[in-house]
């Protein structure tokens, strides 16, 4: 009896790492939001989607994560979108940098939108980002929720050193653990004045929300929102970047009816054929 009992817990050890997950177990995220607004004087373009591994995906579109191993080290996971394979790692020491690169994302918004190329070329390019790099899985051990009310914490210090407090404006953050949720709120507004003649003068307006059950470790959502504003060369100029994902447990039929509602409602009345099909067999299967 002791030797089963050790034996269990060795695999529940073996399975669960510092995760409340197990191998083999998928999670679904919906996209709900994923879009991207550059304004250049006249020139506007929206770039709607998502890009991983170099492939634009569709905004509003259901990814299934399939968790495929986990260690004493990590946890492995794994994605088919279309016939794009992708696979990602969520370590089990939590640090601050990725949720540190995904907070202050918007520093970069200019230098990613190439605005200084639309003003030599009148082109806009495409710009996408991907989602799935912000940490879908957390270790479940109690540091780890303390890492991310760091973040809290140490706000001041974080625009400090990666953006320059001089230039910030105001922002603010909160923390909050209840009902067995994690969540934290960051935001922060500031501008930048070019020094130079040909320097942009910037605004921006950045704030980042996600919440983790703290049970099982698992992302519940995050939504991201930058809007850049300026000038360049005398040219007025706009970025606005947009994302948004959430868990997800509705199931695969109901996903399918809602991707295909077009065909159901617009597409001849297949959904009220299919019903009557349905209600003919079940008489006939009656009478018999």
């Amino acid at each position: 009896m002791i030797i089963f009992v050790l034996s269990s817990f060795i695999f529940a050890l073996n399975t669960h790492g510092a995760f409340g997950v197990e191998e083999g177990q998928i999670v679904k995220y919906k996209v709900t939001k994923a879009s991207n607004t550059i304004t250049f004087e006249n020139l506007e373009e929206t770039f709607a989607g998502y890009m991983v591994n170099e492939t634009v995906f569709n905004e509003k579109t259901t990814i299934k994560i399939l968790i495929e191993s986990i260690t004493a080290s990590e946890l492995k996971w794994n994605t088919t979108i279309g016939s794009t394979y992708i696979t990602g790692t969520c370590p089990e020491t939590v640090t601050q940098q990725p949720y540190i690169d995904f907070l202050i994302r918007g520093k970069d918004l200019f230098i990613d939108a190439k605005i200084t190329p639309i003003y030599s070329t009148g082109v806009i390019e495409p710009l996408y980002y991907d989602p799935l790099v912000f940490p879908l899985f957390i270790s479940i051990a109690p540091v780890s929720w303390d890492v991310l009310e760091y973040l809290v914490l140490d706000q001041t210090w974080v625009l400090t050193n990666y953006i320059g407090l001089t230039y910030i404006d105001d922002y603010d953050s909160t923390y909050t653990d209840s009902n067995n949720t994690v969540s934290l709120d960051w935001w922060y507004y500031y501008d930048v004045d070019g020094m130079m003649p040909h320097d942009p003068d910037l605004t921006y307006n950045c704030s980042t929300s996600f919440s983790y059950d703290k049970d099982t470790g698992i992302l519940l959502n995050v939504d991201s929102f930058v809007d850049m504003t300026g000038e360049y060369q005398n040219t007025p100029f706009s970025v606005n970047s947009e994302y948004s994902i959430e868990k997800t447990d509705v199931s695969d039929f109901v996903e399918f009816l809602d991707e295909y509602k077009w065909y159901f409602i617009g597409g001849g009345g297949g959904l009220i054929v299919l019903i009557v099909t349905s209600t003919i067999v079940i008489r006939v299967i009656k009478r018999r």
